[in-house]
């Protein structure tokens, strides 16, 4: 990402920040084998925890390690001189963002039975 597109991300649109942490994902995975469009890392996440109820602990795992002030403490390690001030915080916004979703999603999961035995 240059420096105007970092910009775009800290100015009063949110919108180019929203859309960034759910962009269409850029893999070859394909969770609809009649569609050619790319799937949004939502949609794969969904499918993973409906097709592999088993994914549902590997995110709540995930999600201990870098929930609240983990993700912080992690992103501290880069000094100014390796990540510029502006970019770290993109990334943690980011991440942090990314944990939401992903977050509310294990909750659905959990809502509907992911993850149970049968």
């Amino acid at each position: 990402m240059n420096d105007s597109q970092l910009d775009r991300m800290f100015g009063s649109d949110p919108g180019p920040f929203r859309a960034l942490p759910d962009t269409k994902s850029r893999s070859v995975i394909r969770i609809d084998g009649s569609s050619k469009t790319l799937p949004r890392h939502r949609a794969v996440v969904e499918y993973l925890l409906r097709e592999y109820p088993e994914t549902l602990g590997i995110c709540e795992r995930f999600l201990k390690k870098v929930k609240g002030e983990a993700l912080d403490e992690i992103m501290s390690m880069y000094p100014p001189e390796i990540l510029s001030e502006k970019k770290n915080e993109l990334i943690r916004r980011f991440l942090k963002r990314k944990a939401e979703i992903l977050d509310a999603l294990v909750e659905e999961g959990e809502k509907n039975g992911v993850g149970q035995k049968r």
